[in-house]
């Protein structure tokens, strides 16, 4: 088998706040919404979680190909930097 890593693997028990796809991180450790920092496992791991775990492993392709399913960016902006923005534009 494959040892390339384009398998994602996807929380089924939990969701984010902003009741997103929640993605394991490189290496095990903990989750992100954010699919750009999410990990990549090989086949034989998605074979084995998908056996096995709660959670589903699925390519970028699987993904997209999945009805009503879109991939977003998110700003991840301090709030009270945002406020003293809007301080400045004032004067």
């Amino acid at each position: 088998m494959s040892k390339k890593k384009e398998y994602y693997f996807i929380c089924l028990d939990e969701r984010s706040n902003e009741r997103t796809a929640l993605f394991w991180k490189p290496n095990r450790q903990g989750y992100t919404a954010d699919i750009d920092k999410a990990g990549l496992y090989s086949k034989e791991d998605a074979d084995d979680l998908n056996k096995k775990g709660r959670d589903i492993a699925l390519t970028l392709k699987e993904i997209e190909d999945i009805e009503d399913t879109s991939i977003i960016r998110v700003a991840r902006v301090c709030l009270y930097d945002l406020k003293v923005l809007k301080e400045k534009m004032k004067k």
